[in-house]
């Protein structure tokens, strides 16, 4: 049952989401063509409408996944949703994975632009794009093995805030939904997104800041390339205002282990207001 579901959402939302991504191609393949052949004034244009796109693409998509999320269960067809056999948790655990699916793509969507414009300045100073990466990797120190590294963290903190974003999305749509929040329309979901939003923020900067857990980037040399080092220490970041003459650099971890906290229990949470809370309006 559980991949039926996943059928069906991926069906439900390839509708719009796709489009978007081929207006992106369109407009990345004219400026690349129209840079090859000389049209500076063309060239210009689609640029920014191509900028312009990649921003939108990524917001668009999100709309469409929480307008999803929505209908399918509080609205008129949340009662097809709900008779069909399928535990509460298949129906999250879906709505979750295809989400997650369709922001990565797009995210590779709007890499994919960047790629372009890199290009496009790239062919201005006649280089090349890898002439380009390797003037940064010079300028911060990096060796291959590090943009590798880099590369992962990056994918890991970039998957771990979409399911936060998911996390809290989902629960303030469910819990916006209930019976006692009907007379708010479709303000309820929101202004519980808002609200948990700023607490959540709040508490996670707070951890950052008093728990004693974090990591100590320890930068030497004066000019570029910068060498440095890090380490686990037993500090939040409250040391950088004890002690305001130190040169190194304390990363708080205290949020990112409230923030994961937060998330299973946000999962949690809607989880157990699509099994016992829903309210269809």
């Amino acid at each position: 049952m559980f991949g039926k579901l996943i059928k069906h959402e991926f069906r439900a939302t390839r509708r719009l989401v796709p489009f978007i991504w081929l207006a992106v191609l369109v407009m990345a393949s004219l400026n690349l063509i129209s840079s090859q052949i000389g049209v500076k004034w063309l060239s210009t244009t689609s640029m920014i409408l191509l900028v312009l796109l990649a921003i939108g693409q990524v917001i668009v998509t999100y709309v469409v996944i929480i307008t999803r999320y929505y209908r399918s269960l509080y609205t008129d067809e949340g009662y097809l949703t709900h008779t069909i056999p399928a535990r509460a948790g298949s129906l999250l655990g879906s709505k979750v994975l295809t989400s997650f699916v369709w922001i990565i793509l797009s995210i590779v969507a709007g890499v994919t632009v960047f790629l372009v414009i890199l290009f496009y300045f790239a062919k201005a100073r006649d280089a090349s794009i890898g002439d380009i990466y390797n003037e940064i990797k010079a300028i911060v120190g990096f060796e291959n093995k590090d943009v590798i590294i880099a590369s992962i963290i990056g994918v890991i903190m970039v998957s771990y805030t979409i399911l936060l974003q998911l996390a809290q999305m989902f629960f303030a749509m469910s819990f916006g939904s209930q019976a006692r929040f009907h007379k708010l329309g479709i303000a309820g979901p929101i202004i519980c997104y808002l609200i948990l939003n700023f607490i959540l923020e709040m508490i996670t900067l707070a951890a950052m800041v008093f728990v004693p857990l974090g990591l100590e980037l320890q930068l030497t040399g004066d000019e570029l390339p910068v060498q440095g080092s890090l380490k686990l220490v037993n500090e939040g970041m409250i040391y950088l205002h004890r002690n305001p003459d130190t040169q190194n650099v304390i990363i708080g971890l205290g949020g990112i282990l409230f923030s994961l906290i937060a998330m299973a229990a946000l999962y949690w949470g809607t989880y157990k207001l699509i099994k016992k809370r829903t309210s269809l309006r």
